[in-house]
């Protein structure tokens, strides 16, 4: 917890929840977007479909992936006994 106090640390907060703000709302903007676009016939449903189904995708792929690189770098790196930590 010492970090926290750091003021680099602190001054990095507000930059991250803009980050966090925009990984949760982007998607959400994009899918109104679509959906307003093809009300407005400047999108078409297939193209509207496949910017959906892609989102889908996403959702079910890059977490399994990430987990996935994870569990490998974990899998090479060896922690210390329980002896040796202070």
């Amino acid at each position: 917890m010492d970090a926290l106090g750091n003021g680099s640390t602190l001054a990095r907060v507000p930059l991250f929840v803009a980050a966090l703000l925009a990984v949760r709302a982007l998607p959400a903007v994009i899918y109104r977007g679509s959906v307003e676009n093809m009300e407005l016939g400047l999108l078409s449903e297939a193209n509207g479909a496949a910017l959906v189904a892609a989102g889908l995708v996403s959702v079910l792929i890059f977490p399994s992936a990430a987990l996935s690189v994870l569990r490998g770098r974990m899998a090479t790196v060896r922690m210390p006994p329980a002896a040796e930590v202070q």
